[in-house]
């Protein structure tokens, strides 16, 4: 049994590799984003060490999404300037961001 659980465990280590080197090269030019990678990254070795991550999948979760929101609104405002309304994209985007930047940090705290 043990080998399967290690089966498993690698190609969930996959997706959540992919996403670190994302949010990594998404984030080198936004203190934000790269504040939210850290936190990000430390929640993942935290839940992955425990018997029963079960309890702090939701937090986790929340902390994923928030981060890569945080660069997809970064994504929005670098490109704004191809839109024909770049000054409602870049307000949006910027809306967006703060509370991004704001909220994943309540999730990062998966050991409470």
């Amino acid at each position: 049994m043990k080998m399967a659980d290690e089966e498993v465990s690698l190609r969930l280590s996959a997706p959540a590799e992919a996403f670190d080197n994302f949010i990594g090269t998404e984030g080198k030019d936004s203190d934000d984003i790269r504040r939210c990678h850290v936190l990000w990254r430390k929640a993942r070795r935290d839940i992955t060490q425990r018997d029963d991550p079960t309890p702090f999948a939701h937090n986790f979760l929340k902390l994923t999404t928030e981060t890569l929101l945080l660069c997809i609104y970064q994504r929005m405002k670098n490109t704004a300037a191809n839109h024909a309304d770049p000054e409602r994209i870049t307000r949006i985007a910027g809306q967006g961001f703060v509370h991004s930047a704001a909220f994943a940090p309540a999730y990062a705290e998966v050991n409470k």
